[in-house]
């Protein structure tokens, strides 16, 4: 072989080709798509795992609306009636008059807030599920506490509208637990899905469902702030 002549099986000139035809490959293509990615090919999916997938997203779904649904009742029930609910809270015994309303409050803001993130689906495995299983526990305790010390009659769960005994609430309480137990460890052992390369970029920004949550975040702390400066006026 001439001395000058370099073989097109030496790895520098492959190297040199296979750069080469990437970016011609990376320049020809349209607008706002991406090449795929090396390694990562986007098999079929059998009809089997299509199923499971969407069963497990049905059951993800079911999990979030349910104990979102039951929050936001609560706090809106509440809200509604709040010398009721205030009435309720009284039989707890457990703060004196004006802890009591800060408590009531409080109770109300925070049951709206999660109920928002959880039915947007929002910060579930760091902040909301954490967080609403911890209320759901300190809720029982107190429930169970003030049952058996003082025979509480009515939890106050939805304010004065609907009479809860404490042994439903503790049910409810308990149903809740368990479902946001289980969106919890699926929202961890569920991977996120690879992009598909022949799609284009998904938008990025305010959505619609961002929107409405961050208008129901502020209606929440707006309600909250006139109902401190009202308690405060009295």
């Amino acid at each position: 072989m001439h001395p000058g002549i370099i073989p097109t099986s030496a790895p520098s000139t492959r190297r040199f080709y296979s750069r080469a035809l990437c970016l011609k490959a990376f320049r020809n293509l349209p607008k706002g798509r991406l090449p795929p990615k090396r390694g990562k090919r986007h098999l079929p999916v059998s009809p089997e795992k299509e199923e499971v997938h969407g069963l497990k997203k049905s059951l993800r779904l079911l999990c979030s609306t349910i104990p979102a649904l039951t929050l936001l009742t609560g706090a809106v029930l509440k809200a509604w009636d709040f010398d009721g609910f205030l009435e309720k809270a009284l039989y707890y015994r457990a703060l004196d008059l004006f802890w009591i309303q800060v408590s009531a409050l409080s109770t109300i803001f925070v049951e709206w807030i999660l109920g928002i993130l959880l039915l947007f689906r929002i910060w579930l495995r760091p902040f909301t599920l954490p967080a609403t299983i911890t209320l759901l526990l300190f809720f029982s305790a107190l429930i169970a506490w003030a049952w058996h010390k003082y025979g509480l009659e009515d939890c106050g769960c939805f304010g004065s509208f609907v009479e809860t005994p404490p042994w439903l609430s503790l049910v409810k309480n308990g149903i809740l637990l368990a479902m946001s137990g289980a969106l919890y460890f699926m929202e961890g052992s569920t991977p996120k899905p690879l992009p598909d390369p022949s799609e284009a970029n998904p938008p990025r920004g305010f959505t619609t469902s961002r929107c409405i949550a961050l208008a129901s975040l502020a209606l929440g702390i707006l309600w909250t702030f006139l109902a401190i400066k009202a308690q405060l006026a009295e």
